[in-house]
């Protein structure tokens, strides 16, 4: 994952805390699972669903907020479906089935409205 051009350290900073978050998942991955006790694979893949889930729930919020801010046209794409299947090497089904769960999804459980600071009296 490669940030635009002219990005800002907060973008930076972001995709470190996904780097961090994928580092445990690739140690997995690179697990010998003939070593694993075949008793501990039910409750492995339990947390590996528990997971998806998160990450799913995570996903479709970001997508959302990206369609939201025009994203997909401003990276290129004619839309943020076209940037979706593109990034994420999505068939038109699959993207198009993504996009419309973040917006349905979006629209019923809109992002929370932070509170505006008080003013302060001098």
């Amino acid at each position: 994952m490669h940030p635009p051009v002219g990005t800002t350290r907060v973008e930076h900073v972001f995709d470190l805390r996904f780097q961090a978050l994928a580092a445990p998942l690739a140690a997995c991955a690179a697990q010998d699972l003939a070593v694993v006790p075949p008793a501990c694979l039910p409750g492995d893949v339990e947390m590996l669903l528990r997971l998806r889930h998160q990450v799913d729930g995570e996903l479709t919020r970001r997508l959302a907020a990206a369609d939201r801010s025009g994203q997909g046209a401003r990276l290129g794409a004619g839309s943020t479906a076209a940037w979706l299947r593109d990034a994420g090497r999505l068939t038109h089904r699959e993207a198009s089935t993504l996009l419309a769960t973040a917006r349905r999804l979006s629209d019923r459980y809109p992002p929370p409205q932070l509170p505006r600071p008080r003013a302060t009296s001098p």
